[in-house]
């Protein structure tokens, strides 16, 4: 429950601690964070079920199977953005 100044803050420096000997496990029900902030993903589904790929291969489909509703996908400047629609 962060505003989005501090989102990106704390998960920027999250990601410099994976630059030494760390790694970072966290939960995040933003996908365009995700899309920003990791190298892999593990969708969770509500029947238990879980996939695992890097951020590259997530694509809108996956999205919509994930959650159910329709997603687009669109660059902004180097950023990939999904927005339900």
């Amino acid at each position: 429950h962060l505003d989005p100044g501090q989102q990106l803050a704390v998960l920027g420096r999250l990601r410099t601690l994976t630059r030494g000997p760390a790694a970072v496990l966290a939960s995040l029900h933003d996908p365009n964070l995700a899309l920003r902030f990791a190298t892999h993903l593990c969708l969770l589904n509500g029947s238990g079920g879980a996939e695992v790929l890097e951020c590259a291969s997530l694509d809108v489909a996956r999205l919509e199977k994930l959650y159910g509703i329709p997603f687009t996908e669109a660059r902004i400047g180097a950023h990939r953005v999904v927005t339900a629609s």
